[in-house]
């Protein structure tokens, strides 16, 4: 099947279009109710994303960035806080102020903003790609994968760059301002298996956490422009001009 179509900015080629055209017709099946659908597997829809992150890279560059600066900055913040409380202080707690605190929470707020808007304008362009998915057979649910599969990568990517940034960063400074760094490396070291659900902040030091926050907070701030691509009806996807 040869669909013809302009590859400029808003459309889709013919190589992305019949690619997925065979991903969707090759994978035809009757459910328990005898009713006919198509199955589209993740490992699929995680091929799909990267290929849409690869194409839009530019983008993809602007969301991971806010995800790095937002994840880094409360990183920094924790692991400075938790390793001066060990060594300094009591090693139950994390020496972070208070308005600290809120100018990290403050960053990842706007990090989702930038998310939010990233997804929305890629839904925008990729209105008539949407419609053609949907004419070739894809459903509601599929879409969402794609979507939803695109804000996970990108905010597992961006959290990891981020939290080691920001944990490397706070050991470096710690290690040259402070006397004894053999000390603060293996502290700092520790907090990757540190696990205290007790406490929020003293969980949040661990790095691993914060790139799981990261992806928690990509995935929140998806949802809506991922719904908004599901629900395109193909007519309209594509009549609309970008």
């Amino acid at each position: 099947m040869r669909l013809r179509k302009k590859s400029y900015r808003g459309y889709v080629s013919n190589k992305k279009v019949n690619k997925l055209y065979l991903r969707l017709e090759t994978s035809w099946w009757y459910g328990l109710s005898g009713e006919e659908g198509v199955k589209f597997p993740l490992s699929e829809a995680f091929s799909f994303s990267l290929e849409s992150i690869k194409r839009r890279f530019g983008r993809a560059l602007v969301t991971m960035a806010s995800i790095v600066l937002g994840i880094s900055f409360l990183t920094f913040l924790l692991t400075t806080g938790r390793i001066v409380s060990i060594l300094y202080g009591e090693g139950s707690g994390v020496a972070v102020q208070f308005y600290q605190l809120w100018m990290a929470v403050i960053a990842l707020l706007i990090c989702s903003v930038g998310i939010v808007n990233s997804m929305l304008m890629s839904v925008t362009e990729r209105y008539k790609e949407i419609g053609t998915m949907k004419c070739l057979g894809a459903m509601n649910t599929h879409v969402l994968e794609i979507f939803l599969i695109e804000a996970l990568l990108l905010g597992l990517i961006g959290g990891g760059i981020g939290a080691v940034a920001g944990w490397a960063i706070a050991t470096v400074w710690q290690a040259f301002t402070q006397a004894s760094p053999v000390n603060i490396f293996m502290v700092s070291a520790s907090l990757w298996t540190e696990f205290n659900a007790s406490n929020p902040l003293l969980l949040l030091a661990n790095p691993l956490i914060d790139i799981a926050l990261s992806v928690i907070i990509a995935l929140l701030a998806a949802l809506a422009p991922a719904y908004i691509a599901a629900k395109l009806s193909p007519t309209e996807a594509l009549r609309y001009e970008v």
